[in-house]
C-alpha cells in the first residue's frame, strides 16, 4: 500500500475555473485508487470542486480513482441529509 499527498497544477483552470494548484490531501494506492479529502467543514456546493479534483486526477494520471472519501467534522449546510445523498449520488 502507498499513501500520499500530492499537488498537481492546473494550468487550464479545469478545477477551480483559473490556474491552480490543485492539493490533493490523500491518494491511497493499494490494487485500487482512493481519494480522501480532508476538510474543517463541507458544504453542497464543494461536492463539485470534489468531483472536479477526482476526474482532473483521474485525466492527468491516467488512472482511474474507485472511491473518494470525506472526511469533515462538520457538516455546513442547512440540509445535512440533502448533503449527504448527494454524495452518495456521486458515486
Amino acid at each position: 500500500m502507498v499513501v500520499s499527498k500530492e499537488l498537481l497544477y492546473d494550468k487550464n483552470g479545469e478545477v477551480y475555473g483559473e490556474p491552480s494548484d490543485v492539493e490533493y490531501d490523500l491518494i491511497v494506492k493499494d490494487g485500487n485508487i482512493i481519494m480522501i479529502e480532508i476538510t474543517s467543514a463541507i458544504k453542497r456546493g464543494d461536492l463539485p470542486v470534489i468531483k472536479k479534483k477526482k476526474e482532473f486526477y483521474e485525466k492527468n494520471r491516467n488512472v482511474k480513482i474507485s472511491r473518494v472519501i470525506v472526511i469533515t467534522p462538520f457538516i455546513h449546510d442547512k440540509y445535512p441529509d440533502k448533503l449527504k445523498a448527494m454524495g452518495k449520488d456521486m458515486e
